[in-house]
């Protein structure tokens, strides 16, 4: 509880998000934590669109969750702060916020289905961030489950480092007790030679093997598995006495916090309208005080209130110390960034769209609907709105279909707004086809010359200088660092440049008439002849699919499959009666083989999958069928948008060639969006 000054009576507090594939039942299991503590009075079921965590509408018609929800329940001195987040891989953006502010995790498997493809997708996030996390066995009440089958999949294609922390007995009465504390410590130590042989020379106390164990999962070093049923409730509470017993805490210490001049918080959600902006964000280092003031990228923001989440219900608070969760108005930020100073651990790879749609309003004045969308994109970044000024049409960038239907829904939801989707287009990627060189100057004073090389796929983009600071001042020199990043952003083609090194070679400026908006102009410009020498070739999005379908239409699905270009490999059966398949992809031909399948097999078929890089597709023929609309760039804008007037130009070489004229380009690589 929060006391008179809004602090946290507790001493230790711990953020813990649940994660699951949809529909492996981590949202009931939110409810079933919810109800043990006392902050629900009744269990809600997701099939009846009455959880607390799923507010939406579309939530509850849809029964899947497409925001992160924040709850929080009080165990003793402990405060433990819960994230239920999205589980369909058209959502990844959100899960990927909400794991940059967890201390711990819970990983909710279907004990029928096992790994399926997001399952695979969160493990590999949650490996990378080293995050320390619970694996719950869910479903084991259902028909062909088994806890057994599951742990095996799980040290096969997650961990070897999973270790069951329960005696399972499955029968027509499943029943989950607690492991006998030494087994379960030895079972433990395995996985740490140190600590084994510590016990083994007898130098472990028994009361110290908790202990032991909680340090075990913070190194992750161990990776507790336990099971259930959460839709009846079956192992809830020996999960729930393991996960409090070994969690690792923070402990609020609010005497140095409060004397802690430098803070840093992170904003993992932003719900935002009109009127006002709430930032959901995690105190990751320092404090902030209510109706202070902070700067956010140069401007100041006064903190208008503090609100903190106990139970379901929001309580204000004075001050948000680190290691908690708040709800804070006043601050003009987006979803996934930094407040303060910058933590550069807690960076993650981010989840990258492969679809671009189209918006038109219905009867709604395009001022209005630009509002809504700019909410919507402050929410979620990843959406990458602009206007296209070819089609006059709004276009966001998504992963499938599902998330743009909870887009059109949000906008009748939150605005009443109808409008409709275009068929989404896929999103690819440009690299270089060989090295090519770019020259530009502004007045012949302020040079910048660049060097683009292709690099192995996967490699994305690097910045190299050449350069030393005698012949380009370093402020130069990180200001066209900052433009390349900016303008790879559209290639020649009009898709975004990857796996590809630009590298500074030559500068130059005059100490009297070189200014810093010269080179918004020169570097844009040389990187642009840069790019055009070196040539592109497009790379298209690839996918680790899995498919999940009867034995007795095995021939039908791998005479459909074969056509693909990588091979794929048939896993040991799941079930008694059902196969699983699994390859990768390019998207286009992931997208027609998913789609002959459910036809072919009348929809007795799962199909899972997430996406796995980009690589050049030599069998589609992209650049002709499938590029952006082409415009022109003018130059003029450029020097209005730097503050100032039109002036000659020269021919990149130095020598001044008169009156500015536009230049064509069959791309978007100069639009700013």
């Amino acid at each position: 509880m929060l006391n008179s000054k809004g602090i946290c009576n507790s001493r230790k507090i711990v953020t813990v998000g649940i994660f699951a594939h949809a529909n492996a039942g981590k949202t009931t299991l939110t409810e079933n934590i919810l109800f043990k503590y006392g902050i629900i009075k009744t269990l809600g079921r997701v099939d009846s669109g009455n959880t607390v965590t799923d507010s939406l509408l579309i939530e509850k018609q849809r029964g899947i969750t497409i925001r992160t929800s924040y709850v929080s329940f009080i165990n003793g001195d402990k405060t433990i702060q819960l994230l239920d987040t999205p589980g369909h891989i058209d959502f990844s953006s959100e899960v990927v916020r909400a794991i940059n502010v967890l201390d711990v995790a819970i990983l909710v498997i279907s004990g029928v289905e096992g790994i399926e493809a997001q399952t695979k997708v969160i493990w590999d996030m949650l490996s990378k961030r080293k995050i320390p996390t619970f694996i719950f066995i869910n479903k084991l009440d259902r028909m062909g489950a088994s806890y057994v089958d599951t742990l095996d999949k799980i040290r096969l294609l997650l961990t070897e480092k999973a270790v069951s922390f329960v005696d399972m007995k499955l029968d027509c009465n499943i029943s989950v007790n607690k492991k006998n504390v030494k087994m379960l410590f030895e079972d433990c130590i395995i996985n740490d030679p140190k600590i084994l042989e510590k016990y083994l020379n007898g130098e472990i106390a028994v009361r110290d093997f908790n202990e032991y164990i909680s340090q075990l999962l913070k190194n992750n070093a161990i990776y507790p598995v336990y099971g259930g049923s959460t839709l009846y409730g079956i192992g809830i509470d020996v999960f729930l006495d393991g996960l409090l017993e070994y969690m690792p805490y923070t402990v609020l210490t609010t005497d140095n916090h409060l004397n802690d001049n430098v803070f840093s918080a992170y904003t993992y959600m932003v719900k935002s309208n009109a009127n006002t902006k709430e930032a959901f964000v995690k105190m990751l280092k320092g404090s902030l005080k209510n109706r202070s003031s902070i700067k956010i990228d140069g401007q100041e923001n006064k903190i208008v209130s503090i609100e903190k989440i106990i139970g379901n219900k929001r309580t204000p608070s004075n001050i948000l110390l680190s290691g908690e969760l708040a709800i804070v108005k006043g601050l003009d930020v987006n979803a996934g960034q930094i407040i303060g100073e910058a933590i550069s651990e807690k960076s993650i790879f981010n989840i990258t769209p492969i679809f671009s749609v189209s918006l038109s309003p219905n009867q709604t004045d395009i001022e209005t609907f630009h509002e809504a969308l700019k909410d919507l994109n402050t929410e979620d970044p990843n959406l990458n709105l602009r206007y296209n000024v070819d089609s006059r049409q709004f276009q966001i960038d998504v992963m499938g279909e599902l998330q743009t239907e909870s887009i059109v829904g949000l906008l009748q939801e939150r605005y009443d707004i109808l409008c409709f989707a275009s068929t989404p287009k896929i999103i690819y990627r440009e690299t270089p086809k060989r090295e090519g060189y770019g020259i530009s100057s502004y007045t012949g004073m302020s040079l910048v010359e660049l060097r683009v090389k292709p690099e192995a796929e996967g490699t994305g983009v690097q910045f190299a200088t050449s350069v030393t600071t005698s012949e380009l001042p370093d402020k130069y020199q990180k200001q066209v660092r900052r433009l390349v990043f900016e303008y790879l952003d559209c290639g020649i083609y009009g898709w975004p440049v990857t796996d590809v090194t630009v590298e500074l070679i030559g500068g130059k400026w005059d100490n009297a008439g070189s200014q810093s908006s010269h080179f918004n102009i020169a570097t844009p410009v040389a990187l642009a002849r840069a790019l055009r020498v070196a040539g592109s070739k497009l790379l298209e999005p690839t996918v680790e699919y899995q498919i999940i379908f009867g034995r007795n239409n095995i021939n039908q699905v791998l005479d459909e499959v074969s056509a693909l270009q990588y091979r794929y490999e048939i896993c040991k059966p799941i079930k008694s009666n059902a196969i699983e398949l699994s390859g990768r992809a390019f998207i286009s031909e992931f997208t027609c083989m998913s789609t002959q399948l459910r036809k072919l097999l009348k929809g007795e078929v799962t199909i899972n999958y997430y996406q796995s890089g980009y690589s050049y597709n030599k069998n589609n023929d992209i650049i002709k069928n499938d590029l952006p609309s082409s415009s022109a760039f003018d130059i003029n804008t450029f020097l209005r948008i730097a503050g100032m007037s039109i002036k000659p130009l020269d021919n990149g070489l130095g020598k001044v060639r008169g009156k500015p004229k536009k230049i064509k380009r069959n791309s978007r690589f100069w639009k700013k969006k």
